[in-house]
């Protein structure tokens, strides 16, 4: 007679294989629908749900959620829900299926990271968008002190890099290692972020500057660096730095575009323009 833990594993295997059939079967047999499952690597604590959202089976976890399984249960492992699992795997349409199913997005897992931290560290640029547009608190930090700004910039992921930076993650302090954001994008000559980093008034650190030694002299990113870290702020660059400091680093996008300014100004807030 097989025992809770083999049926565990079974339905961990009928997950990892996609056989949504053996899946309801083995549900229906009496398996909590947020049962931690065990299986011999990293998924090792992960639910049900969370299992087949890694996966990336949407049809598994529609079916999981209809039949009863817990959106944000967390896990007592890592503490991670759902969202956090599906933002480490490769399923864009279980992030959005998730998320309009009422997923918490700043849920904090055991290590003090979000499911936009985690998206960020898988490199799934299009969740990290997906995140901050439904809400994502994009200034979190993890234990390490790494924002998703840092890990996006670690990896030279430069749509998520610039996803983060409109959205209000200026994030200047330095990783041990690692470096900081606007470091790493120097290095790996992201010209166009290291700019949009400095309009959205990141504040260039002795860090940053240390790296400038380091860089070609005639480079282009060390001359705009260079430049800028003479400049003098002006008043209406000082505004639009404070005024995107207070959102407070959620909803930039759809805070800015409500306030009662000109379109022009709107543009000018959301990075899109300079005059």
């Amino acid at each position: 007679m097989a025992t809770l833990q083999d049926m565990e594993v079974l339905l961990y295997e009928a997950i990892a294989a996609g056989n949504l059939q053996s899946v309801k079967r083995l549900v229906s047999s009496g398996i909590g629908r947020n049962a931690v499952l065990h299986s011999p690597n990293s998924l090792e604590g992960a639910t049900v749900l969370s299992t087949a959202a890694f996966m990336g089976n949407l049809e598994m976890v529609q079916y999981l959620v209809d039949d009863g399984a817990s959106i944000n249960y967390k896990d007592p492992h890592m503490h991670r829900n759902a969202l956090h699992w599906a933002s480490m795997g490769s399923g864009t349409d279980v992030v959005k299926y998730l998320v309009s199913c009422g997923a918490d997005v700043n849920a904090l897992d055991r290590d003090n990271m979000s499911p936009l931290l985690h998206a960020a560290v898988h490199r799934h640029q299009t969740a990290v968008g997906l995140l901050v547009e439904a809400g994502a608190y994009v200034h979190q930090i993890d234990r390490l002190r790494c924002s998703a700004l840092h890990y996006a910039a670690f990896h030279g992921d430069s749509s998520a890099v610039a996803t983060l930076v409109n959205a209000g993650c200026v994030h200047n302090n330095a990783i041990f290692g690692k470096g900081t954001p606007l470091a790493n994008l120097a290095a790996s000559g992201d010209i166009d972020n290291v700019c949009l980093l400095l309009r959205a008034g990141y504040q260039l650190s002795r860090d940053d500057l240390a790296i400038i030694s380091g860089l070609r002299e005639d480079s282009e990113v060390v001359r705009i660096m260079r430049v800028h870290s003479h400049l003098v702020p002006t008043l209406k660059q000082l505004c639009r730095t404070a005024t995107r400091a207070s959102i407070k680093g959620v909803n930039m996008q759809k805070k800015l575009q409500a306030l009662p300014l000109p379109c022009s100004l709107i543009d000018y807030l959301l990075l899109k323009r300079e005059n």
